[in-house]
Formats: C-alpha cells, structure tokens, sequence
C-alpha cells in the first residue's frame, strides 16, 4: 500500500481534468484505487454541508423541547425527544 507522502506527491505532478467539474465527490470516488488514502480525505471533507441550517434546526428543536416548564428533565430525556423528534420527519 502506498505511504500518504507518496500519495500527495503522486497526484500534485499528474494533470488531473475531470469531465464534469461539478462532481468532485464522483471523481474522487473514481479516484479511489489510484490514490486510496487521498480520496478517503477528499470525499469525508468534501461531503461536510456548506449550510448551516442543519445544526439551525436542531438548536431550535433543542429550545422548544427545553420550554420553561420542562427544565427539570434529565439530559437523557432531552437527547431521547430530540433524537425522536429529528428521526420522525
């Protein structure tokens, strides 16, 4: 297997041209047996979410399970209506 140092060097002197520039996780998952430990980085730093509405919603679905009157529950609960709430949509 190929050490992470030749990887890097290995892809920085080759002339990459992808067909459809707009899917560089596919290229990446093409890429796979050329450069194994690179393209594990590329597609798990590349599939993070450029928004974040995500994390949004949960802080909001957080507040409204956490009211005034439900203050005294247990952090356990909190995460059960939280992890219900986010898997029932």
């Amino acid at each position: 297997m190929k050490d992470a140092t030749d990887e890097v060097e290995m892809y920085s002197t080759h002339n990459h041209a992808m067909q459809d520039d707009r899917d560089v996780l596919g290229w990446w998952r093409d890429q796979q047996l050329n450069y194994p430990k690179l393209s594990v980085l590329a597609r798990g730093i590349l599939a993070i979410p450029a928004s974040s509405s995500s994390s949004e919603r949960n802080f909001s679905a957080a507040g409204r399970a956490i009211e005034q009157r439900r203050t005294a529950l247990k952090p356990s609960t909190v995460d059960a209506i939280l992890f219900l709430h986010k898997n029932m949509d």
